[in-house]
């Protein structure tokens, strides 16, 4: 079962690997050129950007309350072929675009 978020969730996720895997980047790479003696090291300093943007992003749409739910993933469009919303679990039919219950936008 997957737990539905919202966009903003979704953006603190990304923003969060993104930010904190460039400094990992960084950092490793810099200790083993500084512990070797010198050399080559990375300063990922796009994806630090990015994902401090990303954070930043996320960070307020959820502090204003942001209740966009996130784009429909793959396992959540299984579910919908199967008959039931993804997000309330009501059992619905193939022609509906939008669920009776929630309002979701369904996949077809």
């Amino acid at each position: 079962m997957t737990k539905i978020r919202t966009k903003s969730q979704v953006d603190l996720r990304r923003g969060f690997m993104w930010f904190f895997g460039g400094l990992v980047v960084t950092i490793l790479t810099y200790s083993f050129a500084s512990n070797g003696g010198g050399g080559p090291y990375v300063v990922a300093w796009g994806p630090v950007v990015v994902g401090l943007f990303l954070l930043l992003k996320g960070l307020i749409g959820v502090l204003a309350g942001d209740s966009e739910v996130a784009p429909v993933t793959e396992e959540m469009e299984a579910t919908t072929l199967a008959g039931k919303c993804p997000s309330c679990k009501t059992r619905i039919t193939f022609e509906l675009k939008n669920c009776p219950t929630c309002g979701r936008h369904l996949v077809a």
